[in-house]
C-alpha cells in the first residue's frame, strides 16, 4: 500500500474509498474492519469496548470513530490473507444475523494491493470459515493499484467465487467484483 498512484499512496486511496463507503451505511447496517499485513489489527479494539469481536451498529458515532481511526493506519510489508479472513469471519460468527427480526445480509469486502505472501490458501480459508456459517457470507474482492498480474487477479476472483466452498452447507453467495 506504500506504492504511489498519481500523487497519493495506495493506502491513502484505500482509506478514502473505505471512508466514503462507511458514509453509505445506515443504522440498519453492522460493520467491522480488519487491517492486515503480516498480522491483523482490529482498528479501535484497544480503545472501545464495542469494537473487536463482533460487528457494531453503523451509527453516525461509530462511523465517525472508524473514519477517524483508519486515518492512522500505516503500510505493512507482507500480506497474510488467512489471518485477515479468519478475523473477518469471526465478526460474523459473533454477530446475530437478524436485527429486529429482519435478516441481515452478510457481506465481506476484501481490499488488497498484492498477493498473499503468508498463511494458508485464502480460497480454502473462505470455504472452511463460510461452511460454519452455512455459506451465508458473500465475498467481494478489490485489487488496489496496478501491480496485478493475471495469476494474482485469479486468486481474488476465486475468493469471490468461493470455488472451494461446498454447496451442501448452503447456497454459495457468489459475487464478482
Amino acid at each position: 500500500m506504500a506504492r504511489v498512484h498519481g500523487d497519493r499512496s495506495l493506502l491513502q486511496i484505500t482509506i478514502e474509498a473505505v471512508t466514503k463507503f462507511l458514509d453509505t451505511l445506515t443504522e440498519k447496517d453492522r460493520v467491522g474492519i480488519v487491517v492486515f499485513d503480516t498480522g491483523t489489527v482490529i482498528p479501535g479494539a484497544a480503545t472501545r469496548k464495542c469494537v473487536g469481536t463482533s460487528l457494531v451498529t453503523a451509527t453516525r458515532e461509530n462511523i465517525r470513530f472508524y473514519q477517524n481511526i483508519i486515518q492512522q493506519i500505516q503500510t505493512g510489508a507482507r500480506c497474510n490473507y488467512e489471518l485477515a479472513l479468519r478475523d473477518a469471519f469471526r465478526f460474523f460468527k459473533n454477530t446475530n444475523p437478524t436485527d429486529n427480526g429482519e435478516k441481515q445480509e452478510r457481506v465481506l469486502l476484501f481490499l488488497s494491493d498484492g498477493l498473499p505472501t503468508l498463511g494458508e490458501d485464502p480460497v480454502k480459508v473462505i470455504a472452511e470459515e463460510n461452511k460454519d456459517l452455512h455459506n451465508t457470507v458473500s465475498v467481494f474482492t478489490y485489487a488496489i493499484g496496478r501491480a496485478w498480474n493475471s495469476n494474482a487477479l485469479s486468486v481474488l476472483s476465486d475468493m469471490a467465487r468461493q470455488i472451494h466452498s461446498d454447496p451442501k452447507y448452503g447456497t454459495i453467495r457468489v459475487c464478482y467484483s
